[in-house]
């Protein structure tokens, strides 16, 4: 009790020191919305891979017109016939005979031509100097993708890493017999969630994948990973889930910073950094910890058109039990579930070695787990879920997948 008097009382100077207007910046490949939260377990409102700005030159716009395939709903049961579109983009310009094909697999987030548009990406520039084909698929759930009318737990059944697995598999195969393609090297690529499965499809599936470029993926799951003014907390007296609330916010300035810093994408490169952090909270100039706490949100915050630091537990949870795709909540919604049924990725204080203490305990989670999809889901089927997708896939430490001349190596 006593802690969270003392939370309570740092949140409110903290929220106190946030509550002036923002300052306006013009915002690249993210929707403009007002500040809520920038992260929603540990996913960035744009998802996790930032989309690139396009450049939109005339020879890449015969590129941006997506494509649909007609994709199995569940891969898992033979006795269920039903489909849907998922949606792709392919362009071939640099394809040569005997060039690869390169595969750029959407994540938690809605997917863009971009990837295979932008001259001066280094997915481009490969495919370019591999006379490769490119080709981005979006993940079922995310987008435009959508496979069922809503997004109701009974319909987020069929959301898992395991079927986006499959549904990479049977588009391969597919684009294979479209173009007649006769054993072509596909190489996936992915960062993020979707390099975790990229990863995974060059150890589930060598046969039809050649390799796999895995940014940062996390492949071992784990529960806990370690304008107008604005009233605090409002004119009731918050609840301990909205200073926890409150807190996960505050943090997520850091952990978006940390994701992204000098990241060659629109101002992570040069001005959302690690260092522009740092010297924010390191200035010797007189101001307190709290006040430079809310300096660092301030700095985040311009970079998506400002407004009010999101305090609200209820507001939050509510919004997130919204089951229409149309909702601005959505892809957040498909990514918590993710997290709830399989990967965990809780990024609470619990360990208290860091500068917020234990004011975030996994607990927090959990109960948003609970309470956006069903009591049915609690710290014991989440972490059964969790050890269920390491011993599926191999978790960190039995990863199978290499490279052709090492497993000739090693089985030798």
């Amino acid at each position: 009790m006593m802690r969270l008097s003392v939370a309570l009382l740092l949140a409110t100077a903290i929220a106190g020191c946030l509550s002036a207007s923002l300052p306006q910046k013009e915002e690249q490949n993210v929707e403009m919305k007002p500040l809520r939260k920038i992260m929603i377990h540990g996913r960035p409102i744009h998802g996790l891979v930032p989309t690139p700005v396009e450049e939109n030159k005339p020879e890449n716009k015969a590129a941006t017109t997506p494509a649909y395939y007609t994709q199995k709903l569940d891969h898992f049961d033979n006795t269920t016939q039903r489909t849907f579109q998922q949606r792709y983009w392919y362009n071939p310009a640099y394809l040569k005979s005997g060039g690869p094909i390169f595969l750029m697999l959407g994540g938690e987030g809605p997917a863009s031509s971009s990837w295979i548009t932008t001259d001066s990406l280094y997915f481009d520039t490969m495919a370019k100097k591999y006379n490769a084909a490119m080709f981005e698929l979006e993940h079922r759930y995310y987008g435009q993708t959508r496979p069922t009318s809503d997004q109701s737990t009974s319909n987020l059944k069929w959301l898992s890493s395991r079927q986006a697995v499959e549904d990479t598999a049977a588009f391969i195969r597919a684009m294979n017999s479209v173009h007649q393609w006769t054993n072509p090297k596909w190489i996936v690529f992915g960062g993020s969630y979707s390099g975790a499965l990229a990863a995974w499809m060059r150890q589930n599936y060598p046969d039809i994948v050649a390799g796999a470029v895995a940014s940062s993926g996390p492949v071992f799951a784990k529960l806990d990973f370690l304008g107008d003014l604005c009233p605090a907390f409002g004119d009731a007296m918050p609840s301990d889930k909205d200073i926890q609330n409150f807190y996960d916010t505050v943090m997520g300035n850091f952990m978006y910073t940390v994701q992204y810093s000098q990241d060659n994408v629109a101002y992570f490169a040069n001005e959302l950094t690690i260092p522009a952090v740092c010297a924010k909270m390191t200035a010797n100039n007189g101001n307190s910890n709290v006040q430079k706490l809310a300096d660092v949100n301030t700095f985040v915050g311009g970079f998506f058109g400002g407004g009010c630091t999101g305090t609200s537990y209820n507001d939050f949870i509510k919004g997130m039990q919204s089951t229409s795709f149309n909702s601005p909540y959505a892809d957040s919604r498909s990514w918590v579930w993710q997290t709830c049924t399989e990967f965990g990725y809780f990024q609470s204080t619990d360990q208290t070695n860091n500068i917020f203490g234990s004011t975030v305990p996994v607990s927090f989670y959990v109960d948003q787990c609970t309470a956006i999809y069903g009591s049915q889901f609690n710290q014991q089927t989440i972490s059964q879920s969790v050890d269920s997708t390491d011993a599926f896939y191999g978790g960190r430490d039995n990863y199978k997948s290499c490279c052709r001349e090492v497993c000739k190596t090693r089985d030798n």
